[in-house]
């Protein structure tokens, strides 16, 4: 049996931006208000938590891979003091290709893994990369937009991650 999954984008969504540079330090990674909560609800109605993240800053040569698996290895354990739990986190540290967003190819790959049904699923992002990489792979998408102004086209709109869990939980599990 196929399962719904979350495909969710990290800067942004779960975390905030830097403005103008890299996450590369733990120090640096600081959780958006009610992310942990909106990914607390999104494992207690069985739905999958994947984070599917573009960070070309190793390729860049700003970080290396073992400082983006320290950084997410921080937001795991952050995210478990609070009963949040991520299933699998894929990253692009390149520039271009099949896996970089707006391409779909991590979100597919996800997908295979886990025996997603990707048009029973959602990506949720806050830029156009993330709602394009989501509707080529054929989830629904969810905009993060706190600021309520947009010029992208997605499925559904929400202020936070809490929002948008609200939102797939009414979709999927209307009585829970």
């Amino acid at each position: 049996m196929k399962r719904i999954a979350a495909f969710l984008d990290r800067d942004g969504v779960i975390n905030r931006r830097k403005i103008g540079g890299y996450i590369t330090t733990p120090d640096e990674f600081i959780l958006l208000p009610k992310a942990p909560e909106g990914i607390a609800l999104l494992n207690s109605i069985g739905v999958l938590v994947i984070v599917v993240t573009n960070q070309r800053g190793i390729e860049r040569g700003v970080m290396t891979e073992e400082e983006l698996k320290r950084v997410h290895q921080f937001m795991i354990a952050e995210l478990k003091k609070r009963s949040a739990r991520i299933d699998d986190i894929l990253f692009c540290p390149h520039s271009t290709g099949y896996y970089r967003k707006p391409s779909p190819g991590m979100i597919l790959a996800a997908a295979e893994r886990h025996q997603v049904d990707l048009p029973s699923s959602f990506t949720i992002g806050d830029t156009n990369t993330d709602i394009l990489a989501g509707k080529a792979a054929g989830t629904k998408t969810i905009l993060i937009n706190p600021e309520g102004e947009t010029d992208i086209e997605a499925d559904f709109y929400a202020e936070n991650l809490y929002e948008a869990a609200e939102l797939i939980r009414h979709k999927i599990a209307p009585h829970k």
